[in-house]
């Protein structure tokens, strides 16, 4: 049995709540209107998923009947895929709920969208909406079993049947539920591990910068250097550390718990326990001898047996932002530049090996500690199979959006289906983003740098008259009524500018409300700049899709009684307007009154004279 678990390291004392920047406060002035626009988007992709899926079951009824009953994940036998990145979403939690803060993530089963609001200065603002296909997007609401069906299920079957290799790794930024993430999907991959006739070594260490540490070390011993070298074949050794023996899935599941419990940890902006260290946690299977059928010669520490397979779990740290420091004191910032300096140094792995084969004949894997570590799961060749799974993880609301948004940028470099017959293929292919890039569109010019006469003539066209655009301004738009004392704004900001019912109710001569509305909206569309182009997108495979939507307003059915019921009340509004001149003629005329009785002489009465 493995020996007593000791205690965590003591965390500092909680760091102070984080302030609202001035992106935050803006966003959160827009925030029941962002959330309409959010909600109707996600409800209409929604729809449109279900009409798609659909469509392909009507179509490939037979394709439609084998994915009911089995899903093909990336450990399933037969795939040909070599890596797999799941995407998850973490609840909201009570603080956030009680600060108001409203989610910006999406995830539905075909795809992820992170709604990110942009604030213009001349415009109103609008919401560019960022899709992302990964191979599993779970949900808030998602348990732990939902995230290792996904993710992990059939890895230990794959990993005994080839002998191979098999590692799953978390990232995100600095509270999006990594740690809670990786600690239950590691307890059920450990689960499945066969209760007989295997030898299971576990180890597990902790990276601190350059520094790595023994997470088994006994804690009333000196601690020792963990070494991790490159030997003459290429292979990564690592020396100064204690593997664990167990007999079986509960001994293994003891281990992880005490791994995690050892874990350096310290309070943050973010988190009151954010994790300052990446966690690497090995474990090796071997046959033994009389199970082994090609046993290794006699002699070294694990004479007679056989490899099995290796399975590598690893909880990176929380990725951090120059504001998410601003609490900081001198040895946490050491931490954060650590972090960062070893997460990128991740990244430019994961990017030549999903660039072209002469890119990735040099990986820079000596560039840290943990690239390393894992170099054998991210060698473009292994030795033996080899299967990577990302879980990117990220959290919902408008004030980690920019956080969320590098998050899924990151986990693309690694992005690839299972059934991806490139084995090593990624969406960011660097010949592919360069012919996009050439066949980019190229900025339009926004009504604001239109001559007046253009304007009437896109209007015009539009709405399939003449004079649409004085039409539109009115007596209160005409720049000739402008002086000292009043301002009227350029044509192109007035109509702007103009409410939904004042468009439907001017052009009611030639257009119904909703044709008008679809004019104004298309007229707002034309200052929403256009980035819907797909960035480093492989043919047939999914990418960041970008499009930029214009904020919820009312519906055309709300305008139009708005439009009624002031057409309707004109007879009234002037029946009102004439009492009220008649109330007020009918106050001056009394008050004259009073002041004329008022300014008269008065005049003493004579005493009547007494008789004598």
């Amino acid at each position: 049995m493995l020996a007593r678990e000791r205690a965590a390291p003591k965390t500092a004392p909680r760091a102070p709540a984080p302030a609202a920047g001035k992106a935050l406060e803006a966003h959160m002035r827009l925030a029941p209107q962002l959330e309409r626009t959010i909600a109707a988007h996600h409800q209409r992709a929604l729809a449109a998923d279900e009409a798609a899926a659909a469509m392909s079951a009507a179509c490939h009824p037979s394709e439609a009947a084998a994915g009911e009953a089995a899903a093909a994940p990336l450990f399933a036998a037969g795939s040909a895929g070599a890596s797999a990145v799941l995407l998850r979403v973490r609840p909201r939690t009570a603080a956030e709920r009680a600060r108001g803060l409203f989610e910006v993530v999406r995830a539905r089963p075909a795809a992820t969208a992170l709604y990110y609001p942009a604030t213009r200065i001349l415009a109103d603002a609008s919401l560019d909406v960022h899709e992302f296909a990964f191979d599993a997007n779970i949900a808030p609401a998602a348990d732990g079993a939902a995230v290792y069906a996904a993710a992990a299920r059939g890895l230990v079957p794959f990993v005994l049947r080839a002998r191979a290799r098999a590692a799953v790794f978390a990232y995100g930024q600095t509270g999006s539920g990594k740690t809670h993430t990786m600690s239950d999907l590691a307890e059920r991959i450990a689960a499945d591990l066969p209760a007989s006739g295997l030898r299971i070594d576990v180890s597990a260490v902790e990276i601190l910068g350059d520094a790595v540490r023994d997470l088994f070390a006994d804690a009333d011993a000196a601690p020792a250097p963990v070494r991790v070298a490159v030997d003459a074949a290429g292979a990564v050794v690592m020396s100064g550390h204690r593997a664990l023996p167990a007999a079986g899935p509960d001994d293994v599941i003891a281990a992880i718990r005490r791994a995690f419990a050892s874990r350096t940890t310290r309070a943050t902006l973010k988190n009151d326990t954010s994790s300052r260290s990446h966690l690497v946690l090995r474990i090796a299977l071997w046959r033994p001898p009389e199970v082994a059928a090609d046993a290794s010669p006699a002699g070294g520490p694990h004479a007679g047996e056989t490899p099995a397979g290796e399975i590598k779990l690893v909880d990176l740290s929380g990725s951090e932002r120059v504001s998410d420091t601003a609490a900081h004191d001198a040895e946490r910032l050491k931490e954060s530049a650590h972090i960062n300096s070893s997460l990128m140094a991740l990244k430019e792995c994961l990017r030549k090996r999903s660039g072209s084969p002469a890119d990735a004949k040099h990986m820079p894997f000596r560039n840290s500690k943990l690239t390393l570590l894992l170099k054998d799961s991210l060698e473009l060749n292994p030795d033996v199979p080899t299967k990577t799974v990302m879980i990117a993880c990220v959290a919902p609301t408008i004030a980690d959006v920019s956080h969320s948004l590098n998050t899924f940028r990151y986990a693309s470099t690694l992005k690839t289906t299972a059934d991806d017959s490139g084995a090593h293929g990624s969406h960011l292919k660097p010949e592919s983003a360069a012919a996009l890039a050439g066949a980019a569109q190229k900025p339009k010019q926004t009504p604001m740098a239109w001559s007046k006469d253009k304007l009437e003539r896109w209007l015009n066209d539009k709405i399939g008259g003449l004079h649409s655009l004085t039409t539109l301004l009115g007596k209160d738009g005409d720049p000739r009524l402008a002086g000292p004392h009043r301002f009227v704004p350029p044509a192109w900001k007035f109509i702007y500018e103009l409410p939904p019912d004042e468009w439907a109710k001017r052009l009611a001569a030639s257009l119904s409300t909703e044709e008008a509305l679809a004019v104004r909206t298309e007229y707002r569309k034309l200052f929403v700049k256009p980035r819907s182009t797909v960035e480093g997108q492989v043919p047939g495979a999914a990418a960041d899709h970008v499009e930029s939507i214009l904020l919820a307003e009312d519906a055309p059915d709300v305008v139009a009684a708005k439009v009624t019921k002031s057409s309707s009340s004109l007879e009234a509004r002037q029946a009102a307007a004439l009492a009220k001149l008649k109330a007020k003629g009918e106050a001056a005329r009394k008050k004259a009154l009073a002041d004329q009785d008022s300014s008269k002489p008065v005049t003493a009465r004579s005493a009547p004279r007494s008789s004598n």
